[in-house]
């Protein structure tokens, strides 16, 4: 997983935009909710912000229920 996280951290704006977008989908729940914790203890504020609207935007209504549950967020 840190690998991971580093190949994320090392990404161009867009770039990492594009690989969440198919990524996220993808992955099952508890990885969705460890990324997003990890970008919440990296990101700036903001930027984890956009990355929600990201994830509320590509997963289905009830992953991102369950997403928002897991990372507790309202």
């Amino acid at each position: 997983m840190n690998a991971f996280r580093a190949i994320l951290a090392s990404q161009k704006p867009d770039e990492l935009k594009y690989n969440l977008e198919i990524m996220l989908p993808a992955m099952n729940l508890d990885e969705r909710a460890e990324i997003m914790n990890a970008g919440r203890a990296s990101a700036p504020p903001e930027m984890f912000q956009a990355v929600l609207k990201l994830v509320e935007q590509v997963l289905n209504h009830d992953d991102w229920t369950a997403t928002k549950s897991k990372i507790g967020i309202k």
